[in-house]
């Protein structure tokens, strides 16, 4: 498993929430095993999603494909920038 972070800024938060509901196939498809999504209080079109994926690979294959760009720019996607990394260890308290 690995864990890929992706830091973004919408035009409207409702707006992208919807098209990014619209795509969970996709991303199931693509390696997608867990999203948990942040949105800042200080800013709510600063959104930061953290994902737990299959493969980094496949996800940001995924993530770079014409067909994700068009549906991130569809639900009103500014820009985004996307970090990834392997996961070691998990702590729970």
């Amino acid at each position: 498993m690995a864990t890929l972070i992706v830091n973004t800024r919408v035009s409207n938060f409702e707006t992208w929430k919807a098209g990014f509901d619209r795509n969970t196939e996709a991303r199931r498809a693509a390696g997608f095993v867990t999203t948990t999504i942040h949105q800042d209080p200080a800013d709510p079109l600063k959104v930061l999603l953290v994902h737990s994926v299959g493969a980094v690979e496949k996800a940001h294959s995924f993530a770079r494909s014409p067909e994700a760009r068009a549906a991130m720019e569809k639900a009103g996607v500014l820009e985004t920038q996307m970090a990834a990394y392997n996961d070691h260890s998990s702590l729970q308290y």
